[in-house]
């Protein structure tokens, strides 16, 4: 790739966002999980429920919604979650995120409404042929984004060729999602060659991350900029407005360590950019997206 300068990255119209961790309980126990999972749901999810809804309720300006876990269809007050959200005037998206692991009754019986986007996250230690079906539905009756987390162990190969397929099939949108070594600052996944070739060769999805120079817009894949070490912004400002509420009701705006506070104290979505200090560059493809520019 071109040696490029570049000055600006991300959206400037993206909407603020808030990643509710709604519970910590999961059906799965996927090796590489780095949420510490508890065995049964917390009793007072229902009284954390009330006060997150009740503070996010008073945000006076559009913004979007993400649902995870733990897994969140798990929650006890997860449909009525759901419902509130989508009678929110300023909530314009709903995202859950699932593992999609609940039978195909479930959905079937899910609400549906414009503003829901369904994002399964497809895990290949815990990947069967039921899935497809639960696809093909989910396709055909709601806004459907999937998550492919690609394992790093050739032994699930065959399974990943087999998804591929399926996705590319059926016109699924989807996103890759690598794994990162936690025990390694973070840093993605080293990939035996024979994964990186099933992936380099699927279907490749539309370039949607922005970069600037002085003249011109340039668009990149996920996969583009990790392999062209463009994820790095340290010393840039960065006008992310993503915000994280943890299962107890704490909530954090992303890469602000001292932010973190109980949503009772919450004062509404900050307006001050933040100046980056993540040394491993951005950990998440959803930290792309935001604004970000450098400050010379």
């Amino acid at each position: 790739m071109e040696k490029i300068k570049y000055i600006r990255q991300g959206d400037k119209g993206k909407l603020p966002t808030f990643a509710w961790k709604i519970n910590n309980t999961c059906q799965y126990r996927c090796s590489y999980c780095f949420v510490d999972l508890e065995g049964e749901e917390d009793p007072q999810l229902s009284s954390i429920k009330k006060l997150v809804m009740l503070k996010l309720k008073k945000i006076d300006e559009p913004f979007s919604m993400e649902l995870l876990g733990g897994e969140p269809t798990l929650h006890p007050d997860y449909k009525d979650i759901v419902e509130e959200f989508i009678g929110f005037n300023n909530v314009k998206l709903l995202n859950i995120i699932t593992n999609l692991k609940k039978d195909m009754s479930f959905w079937e019986d899910h609400i549906k409404h414009p503003k829901l986007v369904i994002q399964p996250s497809i895990h290949m230690e815990y990947l069967d042929k039921a899935l497809e079906e639960k696809l093909i539905y989910l396709n055909n009756n709601y806004t459907l984004m999937c998550n492919l987390m690609i394992h790093y162990d050739e032994k699930y190969n065959e399974k990943l060729k087999w998804i591929l397929g399926v996705l590319s099939d059926l016109n699924i949108q989807y996103e890759i999602s690598y794994l990162y070594d936690i025990n390694n600052n973070k840093e993605v996944m080293e990939y035996p060659t024979s994964i990186k070739e099933i992936v380099a060769n699927r279907d490749k999805p539309q370039a949607s991350l922005k970069f600037f120079d002085e003249d011109k817009e340039y668009n990149y894949t996920v996969d583009e900029v990790y392999n062209n070490n463009l994820h790095h912004f340290l010393g840039w400002k960065c006008n992310t407005k993503y915000y994280t509420i943890d299962h107890k009701g704490y909530i954090n705006r992303v890469c602000d360590v001292n932010s973190t506070q109980h949503i009772v104290l919450f004062k509404g979505i900050s307006k001050i950019p933040l100046t980056c200090a993540q040394k491993s560059g951005c950990i998440c493809d959803e930290y792309l997206e935001w604004e970000k520019w450098k400050d010379d």
